[in-house]
C-alpha cells in the first residue's frame, strides 16, 4: 500500500512504534483473580522452559515488516523484503537527495523551523538505493576491516535509508559531518531537541549499540 495517504503527523507515531519495536519484549505477566491463583501458580510450575519460551514468543507481536508503510522495521535483523525494494520518492528541493513524500514534507517543515530560530540544517543523505549501500559497506571494509565496517554502515537491503525515511544532516559548514562531535555543533543540538516535534527520531542513540546493532550517530534520525 502507498504511503501517499498517510499524513505526516503520522511519523511520530511510526516513530515511537519503531522504537519499541526494536526494544527487547517480555511477555506480558499473568494477572489471576484470586479463584485462578492456584491454577496460574500451577501451571507455571508445570511448564518446562521450552514451552515457557514458546509462550513468551507467542505473545511478543510482530514487528512492522510492510515496507509501503511508514512504520516499517529495518535492521541487522529485519531486512527489507524484497531486498531491493524501492519506495515512491521525491526530491527535497535544492538539495538534490531523495526522500518518500511524507519525510521530504516532514523535512521541508522541520527545516523552516530551525531557520526560524537562526539554526541552518545541511541535508547530507536520503534515499540510498541497494546498489548505493552496497558500495558503501564495501568501501568501509576495505578501510576500516568488515568488524567496524557493519558497525557504522548496514548491508544492503537492511538500511533505513533504503525506506527512504531516513536523513543524515549537517552543518552548512560541514563542520563534524558524520562525526559524534556533531552532537556538540548548533545543528546537532537543534536536532536533539526538536526533531522528535517534527516527526523524527535519533535513530542510533548513545550507549544503545547492543539495542540498536551500530554506533552512536547524532547525525541519522528516521
Amino acid at each position: 500500500m502507498s504511503t501517499r495517504h498517510q499524513r505526516p503527523a503520522a511519523f511520530g507515531a511510526a516513530a515511537f512504534a519503531l522504537a519499541i519495536a526494536i526494544s527487547p519484549l517480555a511477555a506480558p505477566p499473568a494477572v489471576a483473580t484470586p479463584a485462578s491463583t492456584h491454577q496460574v501458580v500451577q501451571v507455571e510450575l508445570d511448564a518446562s522452559p521450552a514451552r515457557s519460551a514458546a509462550a513468551a514468543l507467542a505473545t511478543k507481536p510482530k514487528p512492522p515488516r510492510d515496507p509501503a508503510k511508514s512504520d516499517v522495521l529495518v535492521n541487522k535483523k529485519y531486512p527489507l523484503v524484497p531486498r531491493k525494494y524501492v519506495p515512491r520518492l521525491t526530491e527535497v528541493p535544492g538539495t538534490g537527495i531523495r526522500l518518500q513524500p511524507p519525510a521530504a514534507k516532514a523535512y521541508r517543515k522541520l527545516v523552516a523551523a530551525a531557520r526560524r530560530d537562526g539554526v541552518n540544517i545541511r541535508l547530507t543523505s536520503g534515499y540510498r538505493s541497494y546498489a548505493v549501500q552496497k558500495g558503501l559497506l564495501e568501501k568501509y571494509t576495505r578501510a576500516y576491516g568488515s568488524t567496524y565496517a557493519r558497525r557504522i554502515a548496514a548491508k544492503p537491503g537492511s538500511s533505513e535509508h533504503q525506506t527512504g525515511l531516513a536523513i543524515d544532516v549537517g552543518n552548512r559548514n560541514r563542520a563534524c559531518a558524520l562525526q559524534a562531535c556533531f552532537a556538540t555543533t548548533k545543528v546537532g543540538k537543534w536536532m536533539a531537541k526538536n526533531a522528535p516535534r517534527h516527526g523524527f527520531i535519533l535513530r542510533y542513540p548513545k550507549g544503545m549499540e547492543s539495542v540498536t546493532g551500530y554506533a552512536y550517530e547524532p547525525w541519522h534520525f528516521r
